[in-house]
């Protein structure tokens, strides 16, 4: 039975949310197994095992969002095709960003295994986690290639209008993740490498259960000569897909100087603001995942020439955007420490945890919209301003932090993460509403 979607005819809120509940479903597994993996990290080996790895989050985003970017980057003239039917060019786009993708994973791979160490030290990783963070670390880049395939396989699905292939994917590997986890860490103890070792294990079987359902959808399988390699639209394609890299790479570069700024204050300040940065990717999921559900739709509508649809569609994910970030950030708001209990057992990390938990709350609901819009510029085509909404948030937590973190250490941290969110969010909603504006007085789009 064919599971793609077309989102070019019927309600736009009703498009969404059926969308939207396998992504978020698909990404809530992810983060539940992400926070089991920090319990059994935590508690199985130690709290400075947990730091260890909590120390790469940045640099994992930095290196993980910049390919993950560019495959969200050449998916968007999939979704597009796809919304106008053309599937001459639709069979065409896939072979080439196939290409363009695994290409640039293997190469990414390589030159980050080679520059781990380097990436560490120059975030200043305090050296009583050093080795665990330089294992880890290694191993998560050496499957970079697999990741890569995987974020491929399911921007692909999405972008034709299929949810569900992801979410299963998803609940399959992390189900087994979290048994390699049990096996690899607290069976056979092989510290913080077996954590690794078995993230990478679990995403290629996300790869492969997402080929195989590839196979049966004959609407993307392209002809033999759309796999000889095109360089006009390989070119076009990395044209769209760098600035959606860049884009990721530099907030994670953002979030690579706050991790400066936190290590140098000392390991339970790292491994407080890991936990922190747990909970607040769990919390933002429903925004992540609404976000994602934006780009299917107003892609292929954005194919099909319909602004109107597209309008509506946005202000729908904005209303559920709102409505899920005042509701799962009120949790962050009251209950800081219970939720820092679950993963942490020392106090005083636990009381780092209060001061920053309740801020990531309280501006949920912003960090929604900033996926909704920043998701559908991006399905547009208009990559590079997102890109700058990026380098808006880079400068304003590294400002602040400058600021503020040499006389309010953790609290002026937290103050630079908020500004953020909130400077990138306004930015994206005042573009996002001009250019739709601006097109629907442009003639050759329109006709």
């Amino acid at each position: 039975m064919a599971m793609e979607k077309d989102m070019t005819r019927g309600t736009p809120w009703k498009l969404i949310l059926s969308f939207f509940f396998p992504l978020l479903l698909g990404n809530c597994f992810q983060q539940v197994y992400n926070l089991v993996d920090t319990i059994i990290v935590g508690k199985g080996i130690s709290d400075s095992a947990l730091a260890a790895v909590g120390s790469t989050g940045s640099l994992h985003f930095f290196i993980f969002g910049f390919l993950g970017g560019i495959t969200n980057g050449v998916s968007i003239p999939i979704a597009q095709a796809y919304g106008a039917k053309d599937e001459p060019r639709l069979k065409r786009v896939v072979a080439q960003s196939a290409i363009t993708c695994l290409s640039l994973g293997l190469l990414i791979s390589v030159l980050s295994v080679i520059f781990t160490v380097p990436l560490l030290k120059l975030l200043r990783t305090p050296s009583d986690i050093f080795r665990d963070a330089r294992i880890y670390m290694q191993i998560f880049c050496a499957g970079l290639f697999v990741s890569t395939l995987y974020n491929y396989c399911s921007f692909l699905l999405r972008a034709i209008g299929d949810s569900k292939t992801p979410l299963w994917s998803i609940v399959i590997s992390s189900l087994v993740n979290v048994v390699l986890d049990l096996l690899f860490v607290i069976t056979f103890h092989w510290g913080v490498a077996g954590a690794a070792i078995a993230t990478v294990i679990a995403q290629a079987l996300s790869a492969l259960f997402c080929l195989i359902r590839l196979r049966t959808a004959k609407i993307v399988h392209p002809a033999r000569s759309d796999w000889r390699p095109d360089l006009r639209k390989i070119l076009e394609l990395i044209r769209l897909g760098l600035p959606v890299g860049f884009m990721n790479s530099v907030t994670a570069l953002g979030g690579m100087l706050l991790q400066y700024f936190i290590n140098s204050l000392g390991s339970v300040y790292t491994a407080a603001y890991a936990v922190c940065q747990r909970f607040f990717a769990f919390f933002e999921q429903p925004g992540v995942a609404i976000g994602l559900s934006v780009s299917t739709y107003v892609g292929q509508n954005f194919g099909a020439k319909d602004l109107k649809r597209i309008r509506r569609g946005v202000v729908s994910a904005c209303i559920m955007a709102l409505i899920v970030g005042l509701a799962l950030g009120s949790l962050e708001l009251f209950l800081p420490d219970q939720l820092a209990g679950l993963m942490l057992s020392d106090h005083d990390t636990i009381v780092l945890c209060r001061k920053f938990l309740p801020y990531g709350g309280a501006f949920l609901w912003i960090l929604n919209f900033l996926f909704v819009y920043r998701n559908a510029s991006l399905a547009m085509g208009f990559t590079v301003v997102p890109m700058l909404s990026g380098i808006l948030e880079l400068a304003l937590r590294v400002g602040f932090c400058l600021l503020l973190a040499p006389s309010h250490g953790f609290s002026g941290i937290v103050f630079a993460e908020m500004s953020a969110w909130v400077g990138a969010a306004v930015f994206l909603c005042v573009y996002y509403h001009f250019k739709a504006h601006q097109l629907s007085k442009d003639r050759s789009y329109l006709s």
